[in-house]
């Protein structure tokens, strides 16, 4: 079956609704050549293999506009004239004191809360600079491996999935690199080096297990209370 269809999808037909499933793959501040090489060498084999079998595109962003600004567009679909979202922060009208722009009222709502409301499912993993739905049909986490945080902390919706992903990691890259005695910047203490990749590689394997149990869970106890809110 491909995984792009030659038609149109009817969302409205149960078959369709059970069976049409789409994964997207954002690769932020990733440089575009060494991924085609990586690919095409065969040094990156799972996206390679995405990339021959679906579909992929190469991004431009926003002339003199940084991250806050793509990602905004991306989870609305908006121009930054209409999302108003241009930096991290912005002043408020009248005054010279800056706000955080995670705490401007009325927030936009990403396009998967939409698919929420409309019944379907999906998990939302580390998008950046995104706001965070609640009653949400599926798992999102949010600021868990993040370069750049917009909010305080890692937080999730089921609320308690962000607290169990970090729990699960009985030492993160980060620890790892500095208990091993910074193994990456002395790459001769092969020991160390053994012990941090190891390290990482144990805990990048939990996590996919833990979300793939939260989104089983969520499936379980949102089925029918979805269904009542859209009837």
């Amino acid at each position: 079956m491909p995984l792009v269809p030659s038609g149109p999808i009817d969302l409205n037909g149960s078959a369709q609704r059970a069976t049409a499933k789409v994964i997207l793959i954002g690769l932020d501040s990733a440089d575009q050549q060494l991924v085609q090489q990586g690919c095409d060498s065969g040094d990156l084999p799972v996206l390679r293999s995405l990339r021959d079998r679906g579909a992929y595109g190469l991004l431009s962003g926003f002339d003199a506009m940084a991250d806050d600004a793509l990602w905004a567009s991306f989870y609305t679909g908006l121009s930054p004239g209409q999302h108003g979202r241009y930096f991290w922060n912005y002043p408020e009208p009248g005054t010279y004191q800056r706000r955080l722009y995670r705490d401007r009222k009325p927030s936009l709502k990403p396009f998967w809360a939409q698919l929420s409301q409309s019944g379907l499912r999906s998990a939302v993993i580390d998008v950046p600079k995104c706001p965070l739905v609640t009653e949400f049909n599926g798992v999102q986490v949010a600021d868990w491996l993040v370069h750049g945080r917009d909010h305080s902390e890692t937080c999730s919706w089921p609320v308690e999935l962000a607290g169990d992903l970090l729990r699960v990691s009985e030492m993160t890259a980060r620890t790892a690199w500095i208990a091993t005695g910074c193994a990456a910047c002395n790459p001769s203490h092969t020991t160390n080096w053994k012990r941090f990749n190891s390290t990482c590689w144990m805990d990048w394997r939990r996590r996919p297990r833990l979300l793939a149990n939260y989104w089983r869970k969520t499936g379980t106890c949102f089925s029918s209370c979805s269904r009542k809110r859209i009837a």
